[in-house]
């Protein structure tokens, strides 16, 4: 079983359990929004937030919230990542293995 901390040897552990498809090349928004309407209760929570002084804007007690949320994300896919790993669910390979496979499948040259 590999476990996270051997990340740092000469191989490293590459995420990708059979049930998985490809690694995916992040597509750009063309048009992202700028204005969002939020619920009239998130709305008064956020302008609360703002007059107790927590933050500058509704639109920072907004981004802060995104962000938390975003963490959270990102940490569960670690977690369920590292759970798997120890499972015996990744393979191992170099780094330079791992960056010309990616780099395939995103459609770069090595």
């Amino acid at each position: 079983m590999l476990s996270p901390h051997a990340v740092a040897g000469l191989t490293i552990a590459k995420f990708r359990p059979k049930d998985r498809g490809n690694y995916q090349a992040r597509v750009p928004v063309t048009n992202p929004a700028r204005t969002i309407e939020l619920p009239e209760d998130l709305q008064a929570f956020a302008e609360e937030r703002v007059r107790a002084g927590e933050y500058a804007s509704v639109a920072d007690v907004v981004r802060d919230a995104l962000e938390q949320k975003k963490l959270a994300a990102l940490r569960a896919a670690l977690d369920t990542g590292i759970a798997e790993l120890d499972a015996g669910l990744g393979v191992e390979t170099t780094p330079g293995e791992l960056m010309a496979e990616v780099s395939a499948e995103v459609g770069l040259e090595p």
